[in-house]
């Protein structure tokens, strides 16, 4: 499985709320640098936390910006390369969901084409 297609199933299972702990191993060789570190913080922040999502962000999208915003839908988030650059999103019911897909998503982007 690359990279790309593991992401594709994160944001899947996480749009769905079907995520488990179980489904982390997939993506473990290499993946996300500190491995327990990152595991800890998508754990948490797909349950709620939103101190989690920001851990998260600063350690995979370092320097990018974010936004987080109540509408109609839910929440929506935004994670940002720079002013201008392409925003990644992600809409959930939860906050820090919405983040954790808006940074899946921008993961996503960044992997080359298979």
């Amino acid at each position: 499985m690359t990279r790309k297609e593991a992401l594709a199933g994160l944001i899947e299972k996480v749009e769905a709320g079907t995520w488990q702990h179980t489904d982390w191993p997939t993506v473990e060789k290499g993946f996300w640098g500190n491995w327990n570190e990152a595991a800890l913080h998508f754990q948490s922040a797909y349950n709620g936390s939103l101190d989690a999502a920001k851990a998260l962000h600063e350690a995979v999208l370092p320097g990018w910006r974010w936004a987080i915003a109540e509408g109609a839908a839910g929440c929506r988030a935004a994670v940002q390369a720079s002013y201008g650059s392409p925003e990644d999103q992600g809409i959930s019911t939860c906050p820090a969901r919405a983040w954790l897909l808006a940074i899946l998503r921008a993961l996503h982007a960044m992997e080359a084409a298979e």
